[in-house]
């Protein structure tokens, strides 16, 4: 079997993770878990090892129950996730949530926080609208970044924040072609 040293270095290797989160991974024992997790979904490797470490710890710290997540759990949560049922920016959120309400599914959680999944088509559909509204500014750089953050207000949890940007930039540039 590896060594505690060699593990650090092929998960840092692999994963292209920081030493500080290899630590907090081999620290917590979650190594194994996190490596089940990263090959099994399309997730990126830091979004999963701080997950399992920084935000489990600072759910702990704020009073929640996180011992109830088994690893069982965990996993189908990341699945979840990476299936799309909800966006990064919720994971904290959903690990709560589970975490007092053991026996709930994944869907009571989404349902309960109101981060129901909004459609590819409405999405761009809205985005399509407040860049219509904003046509005038389409040249103005900083107007990505001002709508952006309207959009992620509205959103944030419920769509995956690269993807709206992506839209956002796509759309402007349609603008700015037409004009």
């Amino acid at each position: 079997p590896e060594t505690l040293d060699q593990t650090a270095e092929r998960l840092a290797k692999t994963y292209s993770l920081s030493s500080q989160l290899v630590q907090a991974l081999i620290d917590e024992e979650k190594e194994e878990l996190f490596e089940q997790i990263v090959r099994a979904t399309s997730l990126p490797a830091t979004v999963v090892a701080a997950a399992l470490t920084e935000t489990l710890r600072n759910l702990r710290r704020e009073g929640y129950p996180v011992q109830n997540l088994s690893y069982q759990l965990l996993a189908e949560i990341f699945h979840s996730l990476a299936s799309g049922l909800f966006s990064k920016e919720a994971l904290p959120d959903i690990l709560g949530w589970m975490s007092k309400n053991p026996g709930a599914s994944i869907e009571d959680a989404v349902k309960s926080l109101g981060l129901s999944h909004v459609s590819s088509k409405e999405l761009e559909k809205e985005v399509e609208e407040l860049v219509q509204r904003h046509a005038a500014e389409a040249g103005d750089p900083r107007l990505v970044n001002r709508l952006m953050g309207d959009l992620m207000k509205k959103y944030r949890g419920k769509v995956d924040g690269k993807l709206l940007h992506n839209i956002l930039v796509e759309k402007i540039e349609a603008v700015k072609q037409r004009s």
